[in-house]
């Protein structure tokens, strides 16, 4: 059979069936009004507990990326306006927990379903998962699968549609592959499936039903190819891709300990992106040198309350302590019109992204961002801690927050709290008046972080998720290049550290660019240490540095591309 290849590998193993939830509700009246607004608020607090549990249990191997998804999940089930509709329903119409919250549910998925627009069609599939998870809770039903799962080589799963939840109900571990009948590319299940390195296959008809015959199958995610009873000739190639598999895992681990330096010498920073104390481990494992991004708001979000000062700083401490030694740079409070939560003071915005978020929430609200700050400053008593603030627009943000931090300061000592004084502060470049004004930011700042992700989606004007636009937002676009360009090199001449902490920060295309270009760290989520120090230990600078001029004389990123590519297999160098 064939699907869509979505998530490079192969696996060859047992089968398993899993079967489409049945989220069919017949239609009730309610009978106690108030019994029934009770539920829906005890089916939400279960469901949300359940989910949390699942998701505390699978830590340390969903990673960032699977933090995010789960995090957009807990968003939905908090959603304080779907619950507010499915409230009016039963109060108005007189229905039934079960019935008002599908209907609320359920339109949401029909507008989504006939939007034209590929990511956000397939959000259809959180919206349906979210559902379930209510549901399941209401009935007190899990739909967990608890036939006997093979001890030997691990299983397939074979699905119609495969939700990140239902992933959380079997140890990952035992997950060798995913086989969707339906589903697209950018589906929050195919994205953890990559985050956690596992083969995946989308679009593929009439794989349930062969799955639920068949005992073993093979599956190559890159291709699409699915083979049920798999021959002795492809059990011999899947034998000699987990050997090459493994060959290379020994190669890399020849990199652990050693540190990170290009063939001509030139020492590069190689950190971590983390959102929870929990996922620090996950850094020294990987061999990390340091977290060059955590993501304070992923803590904050999963909390039912605005965290105190002591809570947060319990949170920072454990995870310093945890580092051993290595610096941990803490992004203030990164959210916004597009990150709602139940307890922050934040109203609905036409447009998010351009709204009131990253520092622009903070400094309308100082007493929280003070708050935050206090525990970011005991905790580096601790440890090296940096303080990194996102969004940052104009120079006068900067000033306003040290502004802040001397009141800070001074609260502190007036309570006789130890602190950390004078910790570096540092800024993320992705608003393009920023990078304009990198020359007078840098004065002020004791270092930058430049997040591809966002400045290329504002440089370019094009939603990063919208896939009508997925052309025009490209890091390689030679307009955004220029630009991180400048904003090094204003760095580099005020002697002051850059990184860049973006996705393309280990996309190897690009990391000898950004080397060349005099960038001094990269932050990257920690499965891509080993690869990223070795990549890095053959790049020779000063012949990359040759390319750069013709790099950025370019028109088009296609053709960056195309000769990023050459140079990667080091034609290029032939010829200069």
């Amino acid at each position: 059979m064939k699907g869509l290849g979505v998530s490079a590998g192969i696996a060859l193993t047992w089968s398993y069936s899993l079967h489409s939830r049945d989220n069919h509700i017949e239609k009730k009246t309610a009978e106690d009004i108030e019994a029934e607004l009770a539920r829906c608020s005890a089916a939400r607090e279960k469901a949300i507990q359940r989910l949390a549990d699942r998701v505390d249990a699978a830590k340390g191997s969903i990673g960032e990326s699977g933090d995010e998804i789960f995090e957009a999940q807990m968003l939905m089930l908090k959603d304080v306006f779907l619950w507010d509709e499915v409230s009016n329903q039963i109060r108005d119409a007189g229905a039934s927990a079960q019935w008002a919250f599908s209907c609320a549910v359920d339109s949401r998925i029909e507008k989504l379903s006939q939007v034209d627009d590929e990511y956000l069609r397939e959000r259809v599939l959180d919206l349906r998962d979210v559902k379930a998870q209510i549901l399941e809770a209401m009935l007190d039903d899990s739909e967990e699968d608890r036939r006997e799962i093979p001890e030997i080589g691990g299983i397939i799963l074979f699905g119609r549609e495969i939700t990140p939840s239902q992933l959380l109900h079997f140890s990952l571990d035992i997950i060798k592959g995913l086989v969707m009948e339906e589903g697209g590319p950018t589906s929050h299940t195919v994205l953890l499936a990559k985050s956690l390195g596992i083969p995946c296959i989308v679009g593929a008809l009439g794989s349930l039903e062969m799955a639920s015959r068949e005992k073993r199958a093979y599956i190559d995610g890159q291709t699409g190819e699915i083979v049920f009873s798999p021959d002795e000739e492809l059990t011999e190639r899947y034998n000699a891709y987990i050997l090459e598999k493994t060959e290379r895992s020994r190669l890399l681990e020849a990199f652990r300990g050693k540190a990170t330096v290009t063939k001509d010498g030139r020492r590069i920073g190689l950190l971590c992106n983390i959102g929870l104390p929990e996922e620090a481990p996950l850094v020294i494992k990987a061999d990390g040198e340091g977290v060059g991004l955590f993501r304070s708001e992923l803590s904050m979000i999963s909390m039912k309350h605005m965290p105190t000062e002591d809570e947060q700083f319990a949170l920072y401490a454990q995870t310093v302590t945890q580092l051993k030694g290595r610096p941990l740079t803490v992004r203030t409070l990164d959210i916004g019109g597009d990150k709602p939560t139940e307890y922050l003071p934040m109203e609905r915005e036409p447009n998010p992204y351009l709204g009131v978020r990253g520092i622009r929430f903070c400094l309308a609200n100082p007493e929280i961002f003070m708050a935050q700050l206090a525990a970011i400053l005991r905790a580096g008593m601790l440890g090296p801690v940096n303080v990194m603030l996102p969004m940052i627009t104009a120079v006068s943000e900067l000033r306003e927050v040290k502004s802040l931090l001397e009141l800070v300061e001074k609260d502190l000592c007036s309570r006789g709290v130890p602190f950390a004084a004078h910790l570096p502060l540092g800024i993320m470049i992705e608003v393009p008046s920023a990078a304009v004004m990198a020359d007078v930011l840098i004065r002020e700042a004791d270092f930058f972080s430049i997040g591809t992700n966002d400045l290329t989606q504002y440089l370019c004007a094009a939603d990063r998720g919208n896939a009508k636009t997925a052309a025009l937002n490209n890091t390689c676009n030679p307009a955004v290049l220029r630009v991180i360009r400048s904003v090094v090199r204003e760095a580099a001449l005020a002697g002051k550290p850059v990184s860049i902490c973006g996705q393309s920060a280990a996309d190897p295309l690009l990391v000898p660019l950004w080397i060349a270009m005099g960038v001094t760290e990269l932050s990257v989520v920690p499965p891509c240490v080993l690869e990223l120090r070795k990549l890095i230990s053959g790049i020779d600078v000063s012949l990359w540095a040759e390319l750069l001029d013709r790099i950025m004389a370019l028109s088009g990123a296609d053709e960056v591309i195309d000769l990023l590519k050459l140079a990667s297999s080091g034609a290029i160098f032939d010829i200069i």
